[in-house]
């Protein structure tokens, strides 16, 4: 079975939602938001990066957390705990927090197709 695009467009709608909102909360002066993929024969990884002020080392432990947000004032803390649950649970996937120097970037890996099981 074919992984759904409607599935995958509201992943990285997610993913691409929160790195512009971290730009926009970023003094950093070149923003960019850099999306990139490879693939090999079993799966497709996707790497979704921004370069603003990265995410704090006690915030990255519960990040994918229900409730948990490092925006200021207007997150809800529901978008990277509803994005893993797809990933995982209906996708056979997951979605990393990958170190990164400056800014923030998400790893998202997923079976090029879904199980039957």
């Amino acid at each position: 079975t074919k992984i759904p695009s409607s599935r995958l467009l509201h992943l990285f709608s997610v993913f691409i939602e929160n790195a512009i909102e971290a730009l926009a909360q970023s003094d950093q002066r070149d923003k960019k938001i850099t999306v990139c993929g490879w693939e090999n024969v079993e799966e497709v990884s996707i790497d979704i990066y921004d370069n603003g002020d990265g995410v704090a080392m006690e915030q990255a432990k519960s990040i994918f957390d229900a409730g948990v947000s490092t925006k200021r004032d207007t997150g809800h803390g529901y978008g990277l705990y509803f994005a893993r649950k797809i990933l995982n649970e209906q996708l056979g996937g997951s979605v990393r927090l990958m170190p990164s120097d400056e800014g923030t970037r998400f790893r998202l890996t997923f079976p090029k197709r879904l199980s039957n099981g």
